[in-house]
């Protein structure tokens, strides 16, 4: 079986950094959080990669809340202390915001500056922390030492690799595999290194919920609102031009009549506001001045709200799984019980309740990407493919490949 060429890279002395372990116990020790077992080996193992002459390219997969921005974070500020450069890739400017804040408060002398499109920090700092900017602000040709892709399932293969270089370390952070990084990781060869353990308790109860229960589903949010937990109903972006109206329509009615149930404690965010406003938006729920916020999927990743308990999803079809599971993985940060609803408002189809009851079955971003590549298929496995799922003609060409057909070659030669 051969290896993928996107995780085949050549050995060079450039790529090279060697981390004493004084400086990784020192960055453990500086910040209030307390690092798990776990969390340290990742470290340790990830350290490890970056000071060999081999290129690094490893996935780092946790669940939300399983701490990986720390670990990824903490390798980041171990690069800079000694001598290297960092550049940390984020799907939006929410996202990007608050990771440039959180480093900036666990280590302030590293100074990391934030690339967005009304800020850039190039000139001042080793650590750039940003979105998509990143790929017009950067000096032509540079490439730092260690690339930082969160949430890399929502970028392509040629956004990832434009900012790296032949001897640039990549760690890949996402809490969520699409099918195709479920097959690179599993046939592929590409190095994955899993955190598995959250440190607070808790325990998310999704379920399906038909047009027959909406009452009891409004029911069930308005109690824990009244309980002093928080809210998050999402409507999906539409597909037509007809559907958006009808979405917007529900967006804003649904916004109208929660107002009417709790005036002054109620916002809505979708993807047409300024940045300013989704920030708005967002502070509020999590300054308490709010307890339910309406939106889009525009708050999928980089959204941190301690008392969010419950989470709505409407017509959850139109979304792919690892946008649902991120979307569930806002709910109950700080441990304890939490909720998301995955509500029909009509009939699907059986594919469509095969992939949601994916969801239903498994709690991890892990076993959920498996799962929907089992189901859905493989991707192009190729260098230069940009099919996230469905089947694959990278190996032999003319024949697509399904999972079983790979296992059995796997099974039977791989050592």
């Amino acid at each position: 079986m051969p290896v993928c060429a996107e995780t085949y890279r050549e050995r060079t002395s450039q790529s090279a950094l060697y981390i004493p372990k004084e400086t990784l116990d020192s960055l453990l020790t500086e910040t209030d959080l307390k690092p798990t077992e776990e969390q340290r080996n990742v470290i340790t193992d990830i350290c490890a990669d970056i000071a060999s002459d081999q290129p690094m390219l490893r996935l780092l997969s946790a669940d939300v809340g399983f701490g990986k921005t720390y670990v990824a974070a903490t390798t980041g500020a171990a690069v800079v202390r000694n001598g290297g450069t960092v550049i940390w890739l984020c799907p939006n400017q929410p996202l990007a915001v608050q990771t440039r804040d959180n480093i900036a408060s666990w280590w302030p002398d590293l100074a990391p500056g934030l690339v967005i499109h009304d800020s850039d920090e190039t000139q001042d700092s080793k650590f750039l922390i940003g979105t998509t900017a990143l790929h017009h602000r950067l000096p032509k040709n540079f490439h730092p030492d260690l690339l930082v892709i969160d949430e890399s399932q929502k970028f392509g293969t040629f956004q990832k690799n434009q900012l790296a270089g032949p001897a640039t370390n990549i760690l890949n952070a996402t809490a969520t595999c699409i099918p195709r990084t479920a097959a690179l990781l599993e046939w592929g060869g590409m190095s994955v290194s899993r955190l598995t353990k959250a440190h607070v308790q808790k325990q998310i109860k999704t379920r399906l919920v038909s047009p027959k229960y909406r009452e009891a589903l409004f029911e069930s949010i308005k109690r824990n609102v009244l309980a002093g937990h928080q809210a998050l109903i999402i409507y999906p972006l539409a597909k037509s031009k007809e559907e958006a109206a009808i979405d917007r329509k529900s967006a804003q009615g649904a916004f109208e009549l929660w107002f009417r149930h709790f005036p002054g404690r109620v916002r809505y965010m979708h993807g047409k506001l300024k940045d300013e406003e989704k920030l708005a938006a967002i502070a509020a729920m999590r300054n308490d001045e709010a307890d339910i916020l309406i939106s889009t999927i525009a708050v999928e990743t980089g959204i941190d709200l301690p008392r969010l308990r419950h989470v709505a999803v409407i017509h959850p079809e139109r979304l792919g799984l690892n946008t649902l599971h991120q979307i569930r993985g806002r709910v109950a940060r700080r441990g304890g019980i939490g909720r998301c609803d995955l509500f029909l408002p009509k009939d699907v189809g059986e594919d469509s309740m095969k992939r949601l009851e994916i969801l239903v079955k498994f709690s991890d971003g892990f076993d959920v990407a498996n799962a929907n590549m089992k189901l859905q298929g493989f991707g192009d496995l190729g260098t230069d493919g940009t099919s996230q799922s469905g089947r694959s003609l990278s190996f032999i060409p003319g024949h697509k490949l399904d999972h079983k057909e790979v296992e059995w070659v796997a099974e039977r030669w791989l050592p």
